[in-house]
């Protein structure tokens, strides 16, 4: 197969026509208000909690609304969207309350924004891989599973945080294969491991891969390496603890969302399978054992039966005690039934793998998980979404074992199996396909790897030597 880089920029170019292309059709087909839904068809569930997060900033007056409400969701998707619209000077919803629908707020430049943001980057991390000598067909396929792969590509036609994640992922993937590496490198490296926290909590951690990168690869200089990277990452997060401290006077950087997630999406599981037999309805039982210790610690509030805490007339303060104590909670009743728990969490992580190309189209169609779950579409693409997982998974394995058979397991190929490692663990036990594609990023080059080999028959060794 005769490849060279034009092809592989070719690539690029088509696979940003064809997001351009879907995104056009999607805010055609579905930007607007659905009265059967009551609710924004493309801005709903977690979405539309950005929105309305920007509101909440947008109508504050004083100085200090960067820090002036509350630190629940990922610090960055609501800043986005109130500056956003304070540049355009549209309003955010309209005097019904509703969002402003087709080109009145010209969100569809949200979309082409990221689009746009995503495949320059692209273009930036081929320059960068071309820049190693690597073989012209591990390069072509990495970039062309990122540049065409439906799994990822649908999200840059979605006002989901993934696109802008998985750009943030692409940004630190370009520093990292950057050659004779200087140190404002590492402080720019640092910088932007702090922001990826700030779009999505589940980057807040993912630093310390780096770090133990660093460690290894530097050996004796490490100490010095890993305090130039981890600098701008602590300041970001001083900066956002201070802000809540000020608020609340809690010293805290993470959000609050994370601390209910396993209380609201694992501790029901863990009840329901516990209690069983004892005919006990194992949701009034989280609710009144939480309603319980709400009032005997004197806090307003109360939980709601989709185990959310009512958070009308009740103050920040309040709902990060409760909240405190929803992570206890769960911690307790997972560190006393660690197999129940194993039950639940393994299939979780097996179903997580399984790709979804589909995910965003019927995220549209549907009012949420549960009515497409039940439906006939979900039923007729399972098959499908099976085969194209299997195909995926078996060439990626095939490109592992071609790394350890020529013994080219180096420090570069560790930190990228070990940041799609991260990532899965962390979201994994959700079960949400969702969750699982920023691993692709990382996985998709052990694909690459595997699907050249198949077409070459053999890699040659030196070719691999050159992951530096």
């Amino acid at each position: 197969m005769f490849l060279n880089k034009q092809k592989i920029y070719l690539v690029i170019f088509l696979g940003f026509f064809i997001s351009l292309i879907t995104s056009s059709n999607y805010l055609n087909s579905y930007d607007k208000y659905s009265s059967k839904y009551n609710s924004h068809l493309m801005i709903k569930e977690s979405i539309g909690g950005d929105w309305n997060k920007a509101q909440e900033i947008k109508e504050k007056k004083n100085l200090s609304w960067f820090n002036s409400v509350d630190y629940y969701k990922p610090y960055l998707p609501s800043r986005i969207i109130y500056f956003y619209y304070k540049i355009n000077g549209n309003e955010i919803f309209d005097e019904n309350g509703r969002l402003f629908i087709e080109d009145k707020d010209k969100k569809s430049f949200i979309l082409y924004f990221q689009t746009c943001l995503y495949f320059f980057l692209l273009l930036l991390l081929t320059k960068k891989l071309n820049q190693l000598n690597l073989d012209i067909k591990l390069i072509f396929f990495w970039i062309l599973f990122l540049s065409l792969d439906p799994t990822i590509n649908q999200f840059h036609s979605s006002f989901f945080n993934e696109s802008l994640f998985f750009s943030l992922q692409l940004l630190i993937l370009i520093f990292f294969f950057k050659k004779d590496k200087k140190f404002i490198d590492y402080i720019l490296i640092g910088f932007f491991f702090g922001i990826l926290g700030l779009q999505k909590s589940v980057g807040i951690f993912y630093v310390i891969i780096f770090l133990i990168y660093l460690i290894f690869s530097k050996k004796k200089y490490f100490l010095k390496y890993c305090f130039v990277a981890f600098i701008p990452y602590l300041i970001i997060y001083f900066l956002i603890a201070y802000g809540n401290y000020e608020r609340t006077k809690n010293f805290f950087f993470n959000p609050m969302q994370t601390k209910e997630a396993l209380f609201v999406y694992l501790l029901p599981k863990i009840y329901e399978s516990k209690y069983k037999s004892e005919n006990i309805n194992f949701r009034d039982k989280i609710i009144n054992e939480t309603n319980l210790w709400i009032k005997k610690n004197n806090l307003n509030g109360k939980l709601q039966q989709n185990l959310y805490l009512d958070k009308d007339n009740i103050s920040e303060i309040e709902w990060i005690k409760i909240h405190n104590y929803q992570q206890r909670k769960t911690f307790d009743v997972i560190k006393n039934n660690l197999f129940i728990t194993s039950k639940i969490l393994i299939p979780k992580y097996f179903h997580s793998l399984l790709l979804n190309p589909v995910e965003i189209k019927f995220f549209y169609k549907y009012k949420n998980l549960d009515e497409y779950y039940k439906s006939k579409d979900h039923q007729y693409f399972i098959k499908y979404r099976i085969i194209y997982s299997f195909i995926f998974y078996s060439f990626s394995l095939l490109g592992l074992i071609i790394l350890l058979k020529h013994k080219k397991f180096d420090l570069k190929i560790f930190f990228l199996l070990a940041s799609a490692f991260y990532f899965y663990l962390i979201l994994g036990w959700m079960g949400l396909t969702r969750y699982f594609v920023p691993t692709l990023i990382y996985i998709s080059f052990f694909f690459s790897m595997g699907l050249s080999h198949l077409l070459n028959k053999t890699i040659r060794a030196e070719k691999l030597s050159k992951i530096i």
